[in-house]
């Protein structure tokens, strides 16, 4: 299982997954951004405790599990396929759609390096939660407004891009993820998918 398959052939990639998991991968692969994360906000001055580490910790992996749980029903439902046997593959697959979150934080905890001292701090204090995103919203709108050349803004809207880019993307993986374990019609592996989103989504997370 080459992670970095997910971008080279994709679908190559998924199948390997599903059919040859590789469990060690999986498990680095789910618990690399939050790590990222964690040490991105000890580099902007956030010391969290090690309770906040562990609980974040556990959480990924537990939403990674439960994910995989609801692929697996959702699919049984409909397919009246058990897929008890391809559930470390179902968790393997899953995992590949970290290569991506992974990008997306490491753009994320990058964009204090083309904001201005003062956004940067804003920026720190939106991560710790003591600041809104509405109010670093009107923030940057004030610092862009009385001086904007203190923000690089074609580095900043280049990086929102590139996010925008990588999550969409993300969303395409795990709709191949679905078709290749449901193999139905574009419009069952769509639905699945959409009703698989929502769950995961407003249910678990």
């Amino acid at each position: 299982m080459n992670p970095i398959g997910i971008f080279l052939a994709p679908r190559k990639t998924i199948a390997e997954a599903i059919e040859n998991p590789n469990m060690v991968m999986a498990f680095i692969l789910v618990l690399l951004p939050p790590l990222i994360g964690f040490a991105a906000l000890v580099n902007y001055g956030f010391s969290p405790d090690q309770s906040f580490f562990v609980l974040s910790m556990l959480s990924e992996i537990a939403f990674w599990i439960l994910s995989a749980l609801v692929i697996s029903i959702i699919i049984f439902l409909v397919k009246r396929e058990s897929l008890k046997q391809k559930f470390s593959g179902i968790l393997a697959s899953l995992s590949l759609l970290k290569v991506v979150g992974l990008l997306m934080t490491f753009l994320i905890v990058s964009m204090p390096l083309v904001l201005p001292p003062t956004l940067t701090r804003s920026f720190v204090q939106l991560m710790k939660g003591n600041l809104s995103s509405e109010e670093f919203v009107s923030e940057f709108n004030e610092v862009l407004a009385s001086n904007p050349a203190s923000i690089n803004e074609t580095s900043l809207y280049v990086m929102i891009g590139f996010i925008l880019i990588l999550f969409f993307y993300g969303l395409w993986l795990y709709y191949e993820i679905i078709v290749q374990l449901l193999k139905g019609s574009k419009l069952k592996n769509f639905l699945v998918w959409l009703a698989i989103v929502l769950i995961t989504v407003f249910v678990i997370y």
